[in-house]
């Protein structure tokens, strides 16, 4: 499979097929949807793109969702580890040093961070074949 540079045009759309072909995953997944703006891009252009699930299927994609729960804004260098890593850690060591802002319902957020990778639509196991696509 083709790498990409993280949040480049076609890091996205690729990204966008991989949770496409995603069953939605067993057990409780809780809805929740993220517009995430990422900040200090090398693009020149902050980059917005939102991420979450629905009815246990992650989902994905370019610019802002018609209704999020919560946004998430952060610099390129935090997005990168906090979407690559798959560290479940990552996300709240961020938040408490002022480098990932949220705001909405930081409530469901954590509930849903509970269960899992709640950056990653609620697909653990996201984060490798993000890598697997990332230059």
């Amino acid at each position: 499979m083709a790498k990409h540079v993280f949040l480049s045009d076609d890091w996205l759309t690729t990204v966008e097929a991989l949770v496409a072909d995603r069953a939605p995953a067993d057990g409780e997944t809780p809805d929740l949807m993220m517009d995430v703006t990422v900040t200090d891009t090398p693009f020149g252009e902050d980059r917005t793109f939102h991420v979450g699930s629905k009815d246990g299927a992650p989902l994905w994609g370019h610019g802002p969702a018609e209704h999020a729960d919560v946004t998430v804004t952060t610099a390129y260098d935090i997005a990168k580890d906090l979407f690559l890593t798959g560290d479940a850690q990552a996300p709240m060591q961020a938040f408490f040093t002022g480098k990932l802002i949220l705001q909405g319902d930081v409530t469901k957020l954590i509930a849903a961070s509970a269960g899992g990778a709640a950056m990653l639509g609620g697909a653990a196991d996201l984060a490798a074949e993000l890598r697997d696509i990332t230059e």
